[in-house]
């Protein structure tokens, strides 16, 4: 019997060693070439709308922010989380203000990058609307206004991880119990189902105003320069960031064809958003020096 029970703890020493050798070759080259392409198409995006064509939509601003706060949750949480389970440095586990505070910044930066990024599809249901009233929300200055409230919401918001969370058995995480609990049901709607659903909601406000619009013949009319303007056309710099918008942050399961409504659906992944940046900064016209 002794010896069965043995056989049976050998085995399962086994096992979980073999699980913790591939957690530990995944943390290292995975996550390190998550971390590597992550920086670089941030970098990238944060370049593509700089460039002067798109530096003053609002649109761009949620999109530089969103990347701003992906380059630093990369560079912060990842990079340490490869360096626990990939090479054992166990920091995280050693200070319990260091186990709050990376955390704490990590759940406020991945907030500020996907609400930005919603803030930018809602901007776009803004941008693409026939009424003036609401193209007016639409704006540099309003984006400026939303992006440093969003900001202050989500650090006021995740406080409660300084406050409850603790080091419990060599593992940083929220305290077990009723807030354990609280905190599960927070974070699955936080992340999961208000996002998901605010982004299917004005994907299809979007479409909506795009289809509707390029269905409309607006009367030509007369500008000061006597040239004959539509006033109700989309122009080139919108369908671009309806094109990016629709390719790197649409809900994985579907995405909207903003630019063109008889597009087959397809799903979306992240390699999308980093081609949509090269190709916009290619494509983009830069005024000669």
């Amino acid at each position: 019997m002794n010896s069965t029970n043995i056989v049976v703890n050998n085995g399962d020493a086994d096992q979980i060693s073999r699980i913790n050798f591939i957690n530990m070759i995944i943390s290292r080259y995975v996550l390190g070439i998550i971390w590597l392409m992550g920086n670089i198409g941030s970098i990238l995006t944060c370049i593509v709308f700089y460039q002067p064509t798109f530096r003053k939509s609002a649109c761009s601003m949620y999109f530089t922010a969103s990347s701003f706060s992906q380059l630093l949750a990369f560079n912060f949480a990842l990079l340490y989380r490869m360096l626990q389970y990939g090479y054992n440095v166990q920091t995280v586990i050693a200070n319990l203000w260091f186990c709050k505070m990376r955390y704490y910044l990590f759940y406020v930066l991945i907030a500020n990058s996907r609400y930005n990024i919603i803030m930018a599809s809602i901007d776009r249901y803004f941008a693409s609307s026939r009424s003036a009233l609401r193209r007016h929300w639409s704006s540099p200055k309003i984006a400026l206004r939303v992006i440093i409230g969003n900001a202050i919401f989500w650090s006021l918001m995740y406080i409660q991880i300084i406050i409850f969370y603790a080091i419990i058995n060599n593992s940083c995480q929220a305290r077990l119990g009723a807030y354990g609990i609280f905190f599960s049901i927070y974070i699955s709607i936080d992340s999961g189902i208000l996002p998901v659903s605010l982004m299917i909601i004005f994907g299809l406000l979007t479409a909506n105003n795009v289809r509707r619009t390029g269905k409309t013949i607006a009367p030509t009319t007369r500008n000061l320069n006597d040239r004959s303007v539509r006033p109700g056309k989309i122009s080139m710099k919108d369908v671009q960031l309806h094109k990016m918008l629709n390719k790197g942050v649409s809900p994985p399961v579907i995405r909207f064809g903003y630019a063109n409504p008889k597009r087959p659906l397809e799903t979306s992944s992240k390699s999308d958003m980093f081609s949509a940046s090269v190709k916009t900064w290619l494509t983009t016209e830069r005024p000669s020096i």
